[in-house]
């Protein structure tokens, strides 16, 4: 029983940290995407999106999911993620 409380009282910890933040972004890019290229057209190369809405709409969630790779693996305040 002490592991099993050990282990929730560190994902408690880390999810009331930075965590949390970066969540609702993940989820949001990962919904653009799946959507965007949900409507798409199938190609030898793989999925061409070709609405200019739905384009933006991949753009914008693959900018989500990236920026905190970005962000987090090169820190610089001077520098745009995305």
């Amino acid at each position: 029983m002490s592991k099993e409380n050990s282990v929730f009282k560190e994902l408690q910890k880390a999810f009331n940290s930075g965590v949390s933040y970066m969540l609702p972004a993940v989820v949001v890019g990962g919904i653009f995407l799946a959507f965007s290229l949900a409507t798409g057209e199938a190609t030898e190369t793989g999925m061409s999106v070709t609405n200019p809405f739905m384009k933006n709409l991949l753009d914008l969630g693959f900018c989500l999911l990236n920026r905190w790779k970005t962000c987090f693996s090169t820190w610089d305040d001077s520098r745009i993620c995305c």
